[in-house]
């Protein structure tokens, strides 16, 4: 095989029921260069390896599987940098883990093209739409906020990323960039507990972004052993919620001081966000009440609200009481 124009990063772990649809969106690509696909099985105990070891007999001049025997997640080994980057040999990295997909077969090249059209952009996302566990649309997408297809400027950039508005499917990078952020390892990183949002960041901070603004990746919602689905979006109480939360206001911080404090604004408004579901996972409802989160609860139904002002008015033995009995 010829060197590769671009090297794709998938990381899969107990994916049998979604891995086939992001595989085929891997070789379904028409372009005129050469790319690859590294993807690691992180020592899956379903038939995730055996699905991938299909295409890799295939397609062996694209797939390029790692199988892990033992499970390097639960070992704190950083996947993408420790173990899929010092592979790739591609000018850029494109990502998409094991449970989401590609919908265009145009996606590398239009990105790839852009990104030879402007060489000052550090990054390139396409339109991500919002699926279904089972693949269907839910018929929206991200990034909300952009409606043409162009380069953006950080600042621009970054205040969309204040809130879940980017997702790892539908970006490529430049893999020099890439290598400098791994290097550099900086603490705003090393203090996030997940790895897409203190990398968009990184990038938005150092160079103008192009968005394709078309839709060409999908990210599956509450697929099962999702970060999301594990861990955030859980009930009050929630241990690593509040620890998450927590840490994203702390990355927010250090992330302000690197960029000697250039977007504080912005990552002043991003904080108040973490601090919004840190309050609401820790059981703190008088808090969402306040001046500070006024923007979230004119957003919410009259429903909505009734429940929250229930909530922070009644002991919390009560409203645990409402909750479990349905009311």
């Amino acid at each position: 095989m010829d060197q590769p124009l671009v090297s794709v990063f998938s990381i899969a772990y107990k994916q049998e029921k979604y891995i086939r649809q992001c595989l085929d969106g891997f070789v379904m690509q028409e372009t005129n260069f050469p790319f690859e696909v590294i993807i690691n099985d992180d020592a899956s105990p379903d038939s995730t390896a055996a699905i991938i070891r299909e295409y890799e007999e295939k397609y062996p001049d694209i797939i390029k599987p790692i199988y892990q025997t033992e499970n390097q997640y639960s070992r704190h080994v950083r996947l993408f940098q420790q173990v899929l980057f010092p592979r790739a040999r591609g000018k850029y990295i494109a990502f998409c883990e094991g449970d989401d997909f590609w919908t265009d077969p145009h996606k590398l090249q239009r990105q790839v093209d852009a990104m030879e059209a402007n060489p000052d952009c550090g990054m390139c996302s396409c339109r991500i739409g919002f699926a279904n566990e089972d693949g269907s649309s839910m018929g929206k997408s991200m990034p909300r906020g952009v409606t043409e297809t162009g380069k953006i400027d950080s600042r621009t950039f970054i205040g969309l990323l204040y809130d879940f508005n980017l997702q790892f499917s539908g970006v490529m990078v430049r893999r020099d960039m890439l290598g400098e952020y791994y290097t550099q390892f900086p603490l705003f990183w090393r203090i996030s507990d997940v790895g897409d949002e203190p990398l968009f960041l990184y990038f938005a901070g150092r160079a103008p972004v192009y968005i394709v603004n078309e839709e060409m990746s999908c990210y599956r919602t509450n697929s099962i052993g999702s970060w999301g689905n594990r861990t955030v979006f859980k009930a009050s109480g929630n241990e690593k919620a509040v620890r998450h939360y927590k840490r994203m206001c702390t990355m927010c911080e250090e992330y302000d001081r690197y960029t000697n404090f250039v977007y504080h604004d912005l990552m002043e408004k991003k904080k108040t966000e973490s601090e919004y579901f840190l309050n609401m996972v820790s059981g703190n409802y008088k808090a969402l009440l306040g001046k500070k989160f006024r923007y979230r609860f004119k957003k919410m139904s009259f429903t909505e609200k009734g429940k929250l002002v229930v909530k922070a008015i009644l002991p919390k033995r009560v409203t645990a009481w409402l909750a479990g009995s349905g009311k």
